[in-house]
């Protein structure tokens, strides 16, 4: 009886002991896409490529997009197999790409893949994802359903120089009523398929409340530094702000946009920011 005793005592140790060895036997995956939603899967005969988002969605505009390689026994691929992806959006009458990054492995991370997409317009993309794993090429393909973004962030336009430029706005995200630190992309179409990022240029910005009929002081145009054009935007008192845009080159060429006036009173490219 007493042996019993012992034994019924000894078993919740027991127990404890036999999971952490389990635990230890299966060591599983981290959890490296906690704080991501799930946006769309691409696949083919061998992997599944899970897309992910901090939204769970995807906008037109700038989209940093995360994603892991999956076997088919659901295994992760490590991430050092030199990803790349081709956004592809088509239409009866022809198809065309847009601005994205390189992909690159996510710091601190085995499994996981990021980078960014510009997209241009609503709809829905192909975004086919080409990948070495022990010296043969995958492909995976599918497609994503791009939703038109809430306010003007993006705008694609053809300059004076003949050339077709797609500028979008980064931030403020989380506008303020203050100086906020603005930041923006400019990319410069050099076929339906093939953007270059632009540099050295400068992005004018006015920015007014139309339906107040005014600006604000203490602006501070965009300027390219370390891979981005970064400003500061004053917004002054919440409401709708249109910020009216002036691209201009490397000589100080204005190449699209007009200056606001009392006889123009918006630019024909603008963002919208709503605080």
């Amino acid at each position: 009886m007493k042996l019993f005793k012992n034994i019924i005592c000894c078993l919740p140790l027991l127990a404890v002991v036999f999971l952490a060895s389990c635990s230890k036997d299966a060591d599983p995956v981290p959890d490296e896409i906690d704080g991501l939603k799930f946006v769309a899967s691409l696949k083919n005969e061998t992997h599944m490529v899970n897309l992910y988002s901090a939204s769970g969605k995807l906008t037109t505009g700038y989209n940093e997009i995360f994603f892991q390689v999956r076997k088919a026994d659901s295994s992760l691929v490590v991430n050092n197999i030199s990803p790349e992806w081709a956004p592809t959006m088509k239409t009866e009458n022809m198809s065309h790409s847009s601005p994205a990054s390189a992909i690159a492995p996510v710091p601190g991370t085995s499994f996981l893949f990021s980078g960014f997409i510009i997209f241009p317009m609503a709809g829905d993309w192909e975004l086919p994802i080409t990948y070495h794993i022990d010296g043969t090429a995958y492909t995976s393909t599918g497609k994503a359903a791009v939703q038109a973004a809430q306010k003007r962030i993006l705008e694609s336009f053809e300059g004076s120089d003949g050339q077709k430029y797609v500028v979008t706005m980064l931030d403020p995200v989380k506008p303020v009523i203050d100086r906020n630190d603005m930041t923006a992309l400019l990319y410069r179409m050099k076929s339906t398929n093939d953007f270059e990022p632009v540099s050295g240029y400068t992005i004018k910005i006015d920015p007014r409340m139309p339906a107040m009929g005014h600006d604000s002081p203490n602006n501070t145009d965009l300027t390219f530094k370390d891979g981005i054009y970064k400003g500061v935007v004053n917004l002054t008192m919440k409401g709708s702000w249109q910020i009216n845009l002036q691209v201009a080159n490397e000589k100080g060429e204005v190449i699209k946009g007009e200056p606001v006036t009392e006889a123009n009173p918006a630019s024909s490219i603008y963002f919208e920011i709503e605080l």
